[in-house]
């Protein structure tokens, strides 16, 4: 039975003596032909090359390439997007002769009438043919196969402002396979909107299948922005006569005039977008302020239009009788039919550490409106926050009445009214004063001072104090007071774990939930406390509470440390065993 092996091994062979044969072969005619000598500028052609020449077999192993003619010649203006070869052979009363076909398809590059060269194999050269390319019928679509059409969503637009650039592909016929270009432009930023959509339309009586690509542009600088035409070029299968066809689309061009940004915007950041909002939001009351507790404002900046990498960051408030700890800003860009969404959240933990009134300053954010074409504000309202005094707290820097300032700051005296009243050395009675007596009693002070100084130093000392053991208690006092409110709300559960994780990691300053979620390392407890503080930022925001699972997921933390401490002092004991002598 002869094998697959085999007949592979015998084919390669084939081509090989075919190859090498063909090589040292003279040809002794070449034909040319083409199917259509007129055609439109995005229909392609076959062109037929064929080859006629006596051969006698001899193998060279040196040089088995396949032959072809020189096409070099056809690519003025022709594009070659398919080229297939097919060889057949005669033996008569010991002659050997082949023929060659080599079938292209090719597409114009132009219009008017262009000329297929004459075209040379070995010593063989073919008659140059002429073909008559023509322009698509404005208007109408009626008749053909496949067309390109380009449309945006604004003739002209602002720097930083969004355009919608949208390709439709449309054809007849089973697509088998092409390649559809994209828009490249060095003076602004392009991204493709979602995945391609496919439908059908009725253009001119005529149904299409379409293929529907959409690109977002935001220009980044003035003046003309010139979209090229883009390209399709593809294979489709003619059900009606039964054979594969190679087509090409062009879309028209498009230029864009883009403005330069407003004088009006100043310093400023320019936003030019179709809508922006402004939200703040608090993760409780802040009206329930009291000196040492802690709050959690976020404000939320929502436009449509812009990316959030062009939002810009909110002004800083600093107020004296607040401590703040901003964490790092969550800026996304989400594309979708309407172009993109960008947003830029701050949120920023607040401590009070000082009772009273305390004002919060207006927040404005400038916007130019691209579909009213008028500026716009975006405010946030200045907030005035009534932070209650800590029960039985009493102020020690309240100044006396009439005192000013910098005497309320000034230090008590360290001694009595006798000590504030003596004598400077500037005094005339200094030289009264009993001079002699005075050095003996400092001489016998000093004595005094430096026999206590020996006698405490030789009294037994108490116990050193364990720090660890006191960090120890310290974070489980914590961790009983996260477990006491684990059935309460959010906002009484997120600072008892802030205390916690503080107690937990004593050599970090943790401010914020997020540096306590960097140090846990946990993307269980990451995700409960990030579902947490959503359901706080959105009152309608419906979820189940995870408070229980934060505080699961802390035990394991917990336990986890407890069992590396444990493995450490294994290993410790194990590099240092009891028994071993020391010499």
């Amino acid at each position: 039975m002869v094998t697959i092996h085999k007949v592979l091994r015998f084919l390669s062979l084939a081509c090989l003596l075919l190859a090498a044969e063909l090589q040292s072969a003279v040809a002794d005619s070449l034909t040319a032909s083409v199917d259509r000598t007129q055609i439109s500028a995005n229909e392609s052609l076959q062109l037929s090359l064929s080859a006629s020449m006596d051969v006698s077999f001899s193998f060279n192993m040196l040089d088995p390439r396949l032959p072809s003619p020189d096409l070099d010649p056809l690519q003025e203006d022709f594009e070659i997007v398919d080229q297939r070869q097919r060889y057949s052979f005669q033996s008569i009363n010991g002659q050997n002769r082949a023929n060659i076909t080599w079938n292209l398809t090719l597409m114009p590059k132009r219009t008017g009438t262009l000329t297929i060269p004459s075209l040379k194999f070995r010593e063989a050269q073919s008659e140059s043919i002429q073909i008559q390319v023509t322009e698509t019928p404005a208007g109408s679509r009626q008749h053909e196969p496949v067309f390109l059409e380009a449309q945006v969503s604004k003739d002209e637009v602002f720097v930083q402002e969004q355009l919608i650039y949208t390709l439709r592909l449309h054809y007849l016929h089973d697509i088998l396979g092409g390649d559809l270009s994209a828009p490249e432009l060095p003076d602004a930023i392009v991204k493709q909107i979602d995945k391609q959509q496919e439908y059908s339309r009725n253009v001119d009586g005529t149904t299409y299948m379409v293929i529907e690509r959409s690109y977002l542009i935001i220009p980044q600088k003035s003046g003309s922005l010139d979209i090229e035409p883009q390209r399709f070029s593809g294979s489709f299968y003619n059900s009606r006569l039964r054979s594969r066809q190679h087509l090409q689309a062009r879309s028209e061009a498009i230029s864009i005039q883009v403005k330069p940004p407003l004088a009006k915007s100043g310093s400023k950041p320019w936003l030019p977008a179709m809508s922006l909002v402004l939200d703040e939001q608090w993760s409780r009351n802040p009206d329930e302020l009291e000196v040492g507790d802690s709050v959690t404002r976020t404000l939320t900046i929502k436009a449509l239009g812009l990316e959030g990498s062009q939002l810009p960051p909110l002004p800083r408030q600093d107020v004296p009788q607040l401590k703040q700890y901003p964490e790092q800003p969550q800026i996304n860009s989400e594309t979708h039919a309407n172009g993109v969404t960008g947003t830029r959240v701050e949120r920023t933990a607040i401590v009070a550490v000082q009772g009273g009134e305390v004002q919060l300053p207006e927040i404005q954010l400038p916007w130019y409106d691209t579909t009213n074409n008028e500026w716009r504000v975006a405010v946030v309202p200045a907030r005035i926050l009534h932070i209650k005094g800590a029960p039985g707290s009493t102020s020690s820097t309240t100044p006396a009445p009439g005192a000013s300032p910098a005497q309320a700051l000034e230090e008590p005296p360290m001694a009595g009214d006798q000590m504030a009243h003596s004598p400077t050395l500037s005094d005339p009675a200094d030289s009264r004063l009993p001079w002699p007596w005075i050095s003996l009693a400092l001489l016998v002070l000093w004595l005094a001072t430096l026999g206590l100084l020996i006698a405490w130093r030789r009294s037994p000392r108490p116990p050193k104090t364990d720090t660890k053991s006191m960090a120890g208690d310290r974070e489980q006092q914590a961790f009983a007071q996260l477990k006491a409110v684990a059935d309460q709300d959010w906002p009484q559960v997120r600072p008892a774990l802030l205390h916690w994780g503080r107690c937990f990691w004593p050599q970090h300053r943790i401010h914020s939930l997020a540096e306590l979620m960097e140090l846990a390392q946990s993307p269980a407890l990451t995700d409960a406390i990030r579902t947490e503080e959503a359901r706080c930022y959105s009152p309608e925001n419906q979820a189940p509470s995870l408070a229980k699972e934060v505080i699961e997921e802390v035990e394991r933390i917990r336990a986890g440390k407890r069992q590396s401490v444990k493995q450490e002092r294994a290993e410790l004991a194990e590099l240092y065993p009891v028994e071993t002598a020391i010499r």
